[in-house]
Protein backbone atom coordinates (compact mmCIF):
# COMPACT_ATOMS: atom_id res chain seq x y z
CA UNK A 1 0.00 0.00 0.00
CA UNK A 2 1.16 3.35 -1.10
CA UNK A 3 1.75 6.09 1.64
CA UNK A 4 2.22 8.93 -1.05
CA UNK A 5 5.74 9.18 0.56
CA UNK A 6 8.59 6.90 1.10
CA UNK A 7 9.36 4.75 3.13
CA UNK A 8 12.54 2.63 4.60
CA UNK A 9 15.74 2.59 2.72
CA UNK A 10 18.76 4.77 4.14
CA UNK A 11 18.30 8.07 5.90
CA UNK A 12 19.63 10.96 4.11
CA UNK A 13 23.66 11.18 4.33
CA UNK A 14 23.89 7.55 4.60
CA UNK A 15 26.63 5.88 2.69
CA UNK A 16 25.99 3.02 0.48
CA UNK A 17 27.62 0.15 0.60
CA UNK A 18 30.11 0.66 -1.83
CA UNK A 19 30.49 4.15 -0.69
CA UNK A 20 31.80 2.78 2.78
CA UNK A 21 33.90 0.36 1.53
CA UNK A 22 35.90 2.67 -0.71
CA UNK A 23 36.01 4.90 2.31
CA UNK A 24 38.10 2.15 4.59
CA UNK A 25 40.46 0.97 1.60
CA UNK A 26 42.15 4.80 1.39
CA UNK A 27 41.93 5.09 5.18
CA UNK A 28 44.01 1.45 4.93
CA UNK A 29 45.87 2.25 2.10
CA UNK A 30 46.46 6.47 2.75
CA UNK A 31 45.27 7.37 6.57
CA UNK A 32 46.69 10.62 6.27
CA UNK A 33 45.16 11.61 2.57
CA UNK A 34 42.07 14.36 2.40
CA UNK A 35 41.20 15.36 -1.03
CA UNK A 36 40.73 18.79 -0.08
CA UNK A 37 44.25 19.45 0.86
CA UNK A 38 46.03 17.86 -1.79
CA UNK A 39 43.75 20.32 -3.87
CA UNK A 40 45.23 23.06 -2.63
CA UNK A 41 48.53 21.15 -2.23
CA UNK A 42 48.22 21.05 -6.03
CA UNK A 43 46.38 24.07 -6.72
CA UNK A 44 49.56 25.89 -4.63
CA UNK A 45 52.46 24.41 -6.85
CA UNK A 46 54.22 26.91 -9.25
CA UNK A 47 53.58 24.08 -11.88
CA UNK A 48 50.30 24.20 -12.02
CA UNK A 49 48.48 26.12 -14.80
CA UNK A 50 45.51 28.69 -14.81
CA UNK A 51 43.19 26.58 -15.98
CA UNK A 52 43.56 24.00 -13.44
CA UNK A 53 43.96 26.23 -10.53
CA UNK A 54 40.93 27.52 -12.13
CA UNK A 55 39.36 23.81 -11.79
CA UNK A 56 40.78 23.37 -8.62
CA UNK A 57 38.99 26.49 -6.88
CA UNK A 58 35.63 25.11 -7.88
CA UNK A 59 36.31 22.15 -6.75
CA UNK A 60 37.69 23.50 -3.08
CA UNK A 61 34.59 25.84 -3.08
CA UNK A 62 31.95 23.52 -1.84
CA UNK A 63 33.49 22.13 0.96
CA UNK A 64 34.73 25.65 2.22
CA UNK A 65 31.61 27.48 1.76
CA UNK A 66 27.87 26.95 1.40
CA UNK A 67 25.93 26.62 -2.01
CA UNK A 68 23.92 29.63 -2.48
CA UNK A 69 20.34 29.03 -3.30
CA UNK A 70 17.70 31.47 -4.65
CA UNK A 71 14.79 32.27 -2.41
CA UNK A 72 11.67 30.48 -3.47
CA UNK A 73 8.91 32.46 -4.48
CA UNK A 74 6.64 30.53 -1.95
CA UNK A 75 9.09 31.81 0.63
CA UNK A 76 9.32 35.64 -0.53
CA UNK A 77 5.66 35.20 -0.63
CA UNK A 78 5.63 34.43 2.66
CA UNK A 79 7.96 37.29 3.98
CA UNK A 80 5.82 39.31 2.22
CA UNK A 81 2.76 38.51 4.35
CA UNK A 82 5.19 38.44 7.55
CA UNK A 83 6.02 42.04 6.86
CA UNK A 84 2.67 43.27 5.56
CA UNK A 85 1.22 41.71 8.97
CA UNK A 86 3.59 43.69 11.17
CA UNK A 87 2.35 46.87 12.88
CA UNK A 88 4.18 49.81 12.08
CA UNK A 89 3.64 53.33 13.31
CA UNK A 90 3.11 56.25 10.09
CA UNK A 91 6.56 57.86 11.11
CA UNK A 92 7.93 54.50 11.04
CA UNK A 93 6.69 53.32 7.65
CA UNK A 94 7.43 56.73 6.04
CA UNK A 95 11.18 56.65 7.63
CA UNK A 96 11.81 53.35 5.66
CA UNK A 97 10.33 54.67 2.02
CA UNK A 98 12.66 53.29 -0.46
CA UNK A 99 14.45 55.99 -2.53
CA UNK A 100 12.60 57.57 -4.85
CA UNK A 101 9.03 57.24 -3.52
CA UNK A 102 7.25 60.74 -3.70
CA UNK A 103 6.58 62.19 -0.30
CA UNK A 104 3.31 63.71 -1.44
CA UNK A 105 2.20 60.02 -2.65
CA UNK A 106 3.28 58.78 0.65
CA UNK A 107 1.38 60.27 2.28
CA UNK A 108 -2.01 59.65 0.04
CA UNK A 109 -1.44 56.29 1.18
CA UNK A 110 -2.57 53.65 3.63
CA UNK A 111 -0.29 52.21 5.86
CA UNK A 112 -1.04 48.86 4.30
CA UNK A 113 0.09 50.25 0.63
CA UNK A 114 3.30 51.76 2.24
CA UNK A 115 4.39 48.58 3.95
CA UNK A 116 3.63 46.48 0.90
CA UNK A 117 5.74 49.03 -1.26
CA UNK A 118 8.80 48.87 1.17
CA UNK A 119 8.59 45.24 0.89
CA UNK A 120 8.64 45.04 -2.34
CA UNK A 121 11.64 47.07 -2.53
CA UNK A 122 14.21 45.64 -0.25
CA UNK A 123 16.26 42.57 -0.27
CA UNK A 124 16.06 39.22 1.69
CA UNK A 125 19.21 39.65 4.08
CA UNK A 126 17.21 42.93 5.17
CA UNK A 127 13.68 41.27 5.20
CA UNK A 128 14.88 39.48 8.01
CA UNK A 129 16.57 42.28 9.97
CA UNK A 130 13.55 44.22 9.26
CA UNK A 131 10.98 41.82 10.86
CA UNK A 132 13.58 41.05 13.71
CA UNK A 133 13.62 44.48 14.67
CA UNK A 134 10.04 45.23 14.44
CA UNK A 135 9.04 41.95 15.91
CA UNK A 136 10.08 42.83 19.23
Amino acid sequence: MSLGRKTGGRKPGTPNKKTKELEQVIKMKHPTFDPVLEMIDLYNHPDTDIPTKKDLLKSISPYLYPKRRSVSSDQETKMLVEINKAKFSRGQLLALLPPGIDPKWAESCNNERLQQVIAESISDKVKTQFMEIFNR
